[in-house]
């Protein structure tokens, strides 16, 4: 362990280090990746799966000549967050801004407020929609996460959207509310299993 810079040809567990690569954006680094030298292939780490977005929202400056300092915030956020993805879209309304993918919903707003906290970012967030997929009766498959994208009706054979397998862990008094607030958001009741006499697991 050497408390200043040193050249290395490797680094064992618990150390820091960094490679000079061929890299033009951040963006082309993944978690997850694998280096190697040219022509000595290894094996990559088994088990990685890159992150999913499964909800999309367009964010905006609040003035459009802000649009830059929205840039290098977006930047450097994703420098440390490497599960969101962006994408640059025009709106009418609000003029330019992103599209990004989220995790989920709390995924989404802890990121709007670091944008705002540590970056001073005034921004407008649009409302969160989910991927859709359809199938047209052309044959061709679309799968569209901005609502202004969404094909003629007329065209559209079948349309899928995302669901959830939930389980819930809750005292029995909480129960029948909690049903209701399900089946309020289109949920469908499995099954009923009482854990012990104070708890049950909804599916």
């Amino acid at each position: 362990m050497y408390p200043e810079e040193r050249s290395t040809n490797i680094l064992y567990a618990g150390q820091v280090g960094f490679v000079h690569l061929g890299m033009k954006s951040t963006k082309e680094a993944m978690l997850g990746d694998t280096f190697y030298f040219v022509g000595i292939p290894v094996e990559p780490i088994v088990g990685f799966k890159a992150p999913k977005p499964m909800v999309f929202a367009g964010i905006y400056p609040s003035q459009n000549d802000l649009f830059d300092k929205l840039k290098e915030a977006m930047e450097k956020l994703t420098l440390n967050d490497a599960s969101v993805i962006y994408n640059i879209e025009s709106s009418d309304a609000l003029g330019l801004g992103y599209r990004c993918g989220f995790l989920g919903l709390l995924h989404m707003s802890v990121f709007i407020q670091r944008l705002k906290q540590e970056y001073g970012a005034s921004v407008i967030a649009t409302t969160p929609t989910v991927p859709y997929k359809f199938e047209m009766r052309n044959g061709e498959v679309l799968i569209i996460s901005n609502p202004s994208d969404f094909p003629i009706t007329t065209n559209i054979l079948r349309s899928f959207e995302p669901i959830v397998n939930a389980n819930v862990i809750t005292p029995k008094e909480y129960m029948g509310p909690i049903i209701q607030l399900c089946e309020g958001k289109r949920g469908e009741q499995i099954d009923i299993t009482f854990i012990d006499d104070s708890r049950c697991l909804l599916k």
